[in-house]
């Protein structure tokens, strides 16, 4: 059997806006080797690792990009989710486009006709119209004429995306941690 001892520093990190406590655990067992361990809320991520040049856990750690350390703590999450919400935007100002170009052209039934445009415009909430496969097109809202709502362009029109709400909790204790181990490396430095 061998026993080994390492230092380890715990840091309790409070008072912070917008978030719970804060513990972290950080353990360097020899230069260039570490490990930390943050916990907030009953839920703890921890992560290791063996090639940090000659850098102790905390310089490593407040001088590495949140990405990659979100991703070490964090192994498979989701980065980014749709954003309906600037969806439902995007489909409003295409719907005006859509009208806008459409003046004119609508007593030979090209385009969309006021009454249409104001029917889509008031749809507050376009998601339950959105496929999950980008191969289909928008679906038709309860409502509105299919045949009508099938002659509109809405062609290569996509969901964009934000950064995940999991993510962005991560990434608030990842800077949150640094703001705090960034004494730490200076006196290790």
């Amino acid at each position: 059997m061998h026993i080994e001892t390492a230092l380890i520093k715990r840091i309790r990190i409070t008072e912070i806006e917008n978030l719970d406590a804060i513990t972290v655990i950080v353990e360097d067992f020899s230069p260039g080797k570490g490990k930390i361990v943050i916990e907030c809320w009953g839920r703890s991520w921890a992560a290791a690792w063996t090639a940090m040049g000659n850098r102790t856990i905390a310089q490593f750690f407040t001088e590495t990009n949140n990405s990659y350390l979100v991703n070490c703590l964090e192994p498979g999450i989701k980065t980014y989710e749709p954003d309906f919400d600037q969806y439902n935007k995007e489909v409003k100002q295409k719907i005006c486009e859509m009208r806008r170009d459409s003046r004119g052209w609508e007593h030979l039934g090209f385009g969309v006709s006021k009454e249409l445009a104001r029917a889509l415009y008031e749809i507050e909430d376009w998601q339950p119209y959105h496929s999950d496969n980008p191969y289909e097109p928008i679906l038709c809202p309860t409502g509105i004429d299919s045949d009508d709502f099938e002659k509109l362009d809405f062609g290569d029109f996509d969901v964009p995306e934000k950064l995940s709400t999991e993510y962005r909790y991560i990434e608030l204790i990842v800077n949150t941690v640094k703001e705090a181990l960034a004494p730490i490396k200076q006196k290790a430095a």
